[in-house]
């Protein structure tokens, strides 16, 4: 992928077979598909955050066939990250994301659908709770 430390973190399978992994590279998130069938690349995006140090946790495939991932993201390297939700297509192409957080680092580190629609993200924060690392817990409706 590149010259650097790469980190895979969450893998799905997706509706045709396809291995769906996501995680970090030294500056930025990246979304990874291979085909069922030899395991070749089907398509790898690196252009999924901002202009710092970002990186997705955990992805799952979705009803429509995309992926919603979450992680971190971060304006700077000074900054403090925010918990980062990212819905794609099929083909890994970018269709919406949320940055969701307080003043202090917080961080997306597992995401999953909900029975009845919408999605909920597990992670840690600084930012809410008790002043040390805390749950954080966001559900968010579909709309």
């Amino acid at each position: 992928m590149t010259s650097g430390d790469d980190c895979g973190y969450s893998i799905v399978e997706a509706e045709d077979g396809g291995l769906v992994v996501a995680g970090l590279t030294p500056l930025d998130p990246f979304l990874i598909k291979f085909r069922p069938s030899d395991g070749g690349k089907l398509f790898e995006r690196k252009d999924l955050g901002g202009p710092s140090l970002d990186g997705f946790y955990s992805v799952m495939a979705t009803a429509d066939g995309g992926f919603l991932m979450t992680g971190f993201l971060q304006n700077d390297f000074l900054a403090p990250s925010d918990v980062y939700l990212m819905k794609t297509d099929e083909l890994g192409i970018a269709e919406w994301h949320y940055r969701l957080g307080g003043i202090d680092v917080d961080e997306g580190l597992s995401v999953t659908g909900l029975v009845g629609g919408g999605y909920a993200v597990v992670g840690k924060t600084l930012s809410f709770g008790s002043g040390d690392w805390d749950v954080y817990l966001i559900k968010l409706t579909e709309n």
